[in-house]
């Protein structure tokens, strides 16, 4: 249905989401654990299409998300990849 998200972390405590646009977001969220939670046990979960899972996984945070949310900036990554044509 169009709107809703699917339940991706089923046994985890969802803290923060962030979505800038579709198919490109966070969330930040806790593994199962007992209250109160350190905020060193977060853990984020970040999709980003178009740009490669290495590149999402290495250089882009939970901060990244926000910061392009708040402000109206473009930013551009920087990738190699090998291809057959």
């Amino acid at each position: 249905m169009l709107g809703f998200f699917k339940d991706e972390l089923p046994n985890s405590v969802i803290s923060e989401f962030v979505v800038s646009k579709p198919k490109m977001y966070c969330v930040r969220y806790v593994p199962n654990q007992p209250l109160p939670i350190p905020y060193s046990l977060y853990s984020s979960k970040k999709k980003a299409k178009g740009i490669p899972n290495h590149y999402v996984k290495k250089e882009v945070t939970y901060n990244y998300y926000m910061e392009t949310l708040l402000k109206p900036i473009q930013t551009f990554a920087k990738t190699k990849s090998i291809r057959k044509f």
